[in-house]
């Protein structure tokens, strides 16, 4: 989604700085990364988080987990949280899942759930089976 996505030539240029900084020599410096979100990061981070192979891609493992998940996003996050985070829900929901497991928007909310810790406890009691 990175790659393809609207403002992928920003994906591309922090991408590449990271690159040719672990080139040098430099993987442990900062850098300011412009994408996904403005965030000083060394270079092997970045190429470690976003590069390839995708290793943190939560759609190519969610569906193994052997667990109960639940899985909660903020409304705000997912409406003003850019490519990263548009369409999850569905396409969590669209994953080879043996059970479909629980997917919660808490409205408003955003990455952190600030203001709304109120509506996540509700969420995360509510999804207890004790």
């Amino acid at each position: 989604a990175f790659r393809h996505g609207p403002q992928s030539a920003a994906f591309f240029e922090s991408m590449a700085t990271a690159q040719q900084m672990a080139d040098r020599g430099e993987s442990n410096m900062l850098f300011q990364a412009k994408f996904p979100v403005p965030i000083v990061v060394s270079a092997a981070t970045y190429l470690d988080k976003y590069g390839r192979p995708s290793r943190y891609d939560l759609l190519q493992f969610a569906f193994r987990v052997q667990c109960p998940v639940l899985f909660v996003y903020g409304g705000d996050e997912l409406e003003n949280g850019g490519i990263a985070f548009a369409g999850l829900p569905k396409a969590i929901a669209e994953l080879n899942w043996s059970s479909p497991p629980p997917i919660e928007v808490i409205p408003e909310a955003n990455h952190f759930y600030a203001d709304r810790f109120d509506e996540l406890s509700t969420v995360l009691k509510s999804s207890l089976s004790i």
